[in-house]
């Protein structure tokens, strides 16, 4: 809204409609697309993006702080197809067990995410792949889960005709390598006893299942330890819905919304409103309340450098936390300030000592008002999207900074008055 962005228009080669004919294949593919330029886009550190699908066959992507300028590119990365590839895993070599000059020639390091499904817990395994693809998506017709024998989730692949040939090749090949090696000697569970595939979707491993005899026919399934969400992923990545070409139909830029007039008159109101608080905090606390006018400067500068290393676009949401921030420091300021002076006029207790039971019959309070919204906060991010989560950020940055600032930095500065001054 204060800078302005690119905003553009994809739409899916109409080709598509003669593969998908059912209108729920149709709205899964789009919604499958919209997920993939959504990580797309959350890798290039833009904050607060729109990505929404428009009818059957249309996103619309709004990308503030973005200009075709400086990113000529943005569009074209965006738009590209989801590059699926197939790699052989390399059994004997594995990067944290291995020194460089042990890697074999022809493989690259990658990295896979995985998740024990009783604990919850992530844990990254290394992994050499071969450098040149065995296999690309185009080889596979259709994906989909199922629940096997034993109650477990699997995917069952179904090649093309091409894909039925070469994935035959591949398996037979990594069969015949656990066969011919006379080593062999490993327990089933142990990564070096069977061959593996990786299945990699724009550079980033999705699963690496195990070969465990050679794979002849139209199909294949992939079993595991999945849980039903990680078995409908797997299964998107495998669809590949990028494969299908996404024409730009409409690109503008769009410059400041706000009106200069209206600009003008928002500063001034926000520069009158500050105006107002410092005065009365520095009148009625005097120099703890210049202090504080202090506390809160610094929480806005902090919280405007986590913005700006973010890589963070201000829009009128980001304001909107913004203020409420502000808001909130000084309600914690103005809280602390009032516990204070209420031990000091009881004249039970010295100046320091009013200073610390202050501060620790302030601390529940403000602890409790700011999880209470910083869990508000964590919601916006996970189910908002756009403005909405960027107001979420926002507002959840701002209530770290505003504990540290009231909590520590408040407290330093007041002791450090309270001692010179004595």
């Amino acid at each position: 809204d204060l800078k302005g962005g690119l905003s553009f228009i994809l739409k899916i080669n109409n080709n598509i409609k003669e593969k998908n004919s059912l209108e729920s294949h149709w709205k899964n593919d789009i919604y499958k697309i919209t997920e993939i330029i959504s990580k797309r886009i959350n890798a290039l550190g833009i904050i607060e993006p729109i990505i929404r699908p428009i009818g059957k066959d249309k996103i619309e992507i709004q990308l503030p702080g973005v200009s075709t300028k400086e990113n000529p590119d943005a569009i074209i990365f965006l738009k590209k197809p989801a590059k699926l590839t197939f790699h052989i895993v390399n059994r004997d070599y594995f990067p944290h067990f291995s020194k460089e000059i042990d890697y074999p020639l022809g493989y690259d390091v990658y990295q896979e995410e995985h998740v024990d499904p009783m604990t919850g817990k992530v844990y990254i395994e290394n992994l050499f792949l071969q450098r040149v693809p065995s296999m690309t998506g185009s080889a596979i017709k259709k994906a989909f889960t199922r629940m096997n024998e034993y109650g477990k989730h699997e995917i069952i692949l179904k090649f093309t005709e091409e894909g039925i040939k070469h994935f035959a090749e591949i398996t037979r090949y990594i069969t015949n390598i656990n066969k011919s090696d006379p080593y062999n000697n490993y327990p089933d569970n142990h990564p070096s006893k069977f061959g593996r595939i990786a299945i990699v979707l724009d550079g980033d491993i999705c699963s690496s299942p195990f070969v465990r005899e050679e794979i002849v026919g139209d199909s294949a399934s992939i079993s595991g330890n999945f849980t039903q969400r990680q078995a409908i992923e797997l299964e998107n990545v495998l669809n590949n819905p990028l494969e299908y070409e996404l024409i730009v139909e409409e690109v503008s830029e769009i410059g400041p919304t706000i009106a200069q007039e209206s600009r003008r008159s928002s500063i001034y109101a926000l520069i009158a409103s500050a105006s107002s608080v410092a005065v009365f905090m520095a009148l009625y606390y005097f120099i703890p309340g210049f202090i504080a006018i202090f506390i809160v400067f610094i929480n806005i500068i902090i919280i405007l450098g986590i913005l700006s290393s973010l890589g963070a676009t201000i829009t009128l949401t980001g304001i909107a936390a913004l203020i409420l921030t502000i808001g909130m420091a000084v309600d914690a300021n103005i809280l602390i300030l009032e516990r204070i002076r209420e031990e000091i006029n009881l004249r039970e207790s010295t100046t320091i000592d009013s200073l610390n039971k202050g501060f620790s019959k302030a601390f529940s309070t403000i602890i409790d008002a700011n999880i209470t919204t910083l869990l508000i906060g964590f919601i916006l991010i996970s189910l908002g999207s756009g403005t909405i989560k960027g107001f979420g950020i926002t507002l959840s940055i701002g209530i770290f900074t505003t504990i540290f600032c009231a909590l520590i930095f408040n407290r330093i500065l007041l002791e450090f008055f309270l001692y010179t001054k004595i």
